[in-house]
């Protein structure tokens, strides 16, 4: 379970604890407070002892983050799609001129050649 560092050291904080206090309290190790607010990583029982401990849901303990980061935005999808559009046509644009060799001055063709 992923723990907001930030959120856990405030209410930590608003109550004037120390991690000492917080670990006698929850029933945890120092070392695991320790790790749990430098890395945000617990487990299901130790965020559920923390938010016990702490007297407030789990759920307000939890990172509002993404672990998931999305980086996909609407001009690198953009890109992407031109880039796709231009070597589809290229690739149907040899495979019509290897097919029909004659038909140079054919239309489609002559469409296709020009983005080229």
């Amino acid at each position: 379970m992923q723990l907001s560092t930030q959120k856990l050291k405030q209410v930590r904080g608003n109550k004037g604890w120390s991690q000492e206090v917080l670990a006698k309290a929850s029933g945890l190790s120092l070392r695991t407070i320790q790790r749990i607010e430098s890395e945000g990583n617990a487990s299901a029982e130790s965020a559920l002892a923390l938010a016990s401990a702490l007297e407030v849901s789990p759920n307000q303990l939890q990172s509002s983050e993404n672990p998931i980061e999305v980086n996909w935005t609407r001009r690198k999808i953009m890109h992407r799609l031109i880039a796709l559009i231009v070597v589809l046509s290229s690739i149907f644009t040899l495979f019509n001129l290897a097919a029909t060799p004659l038909n140079y001055g054919n239309k489609v063709v002559f469409f296709f050649l020009v983005p080229m």
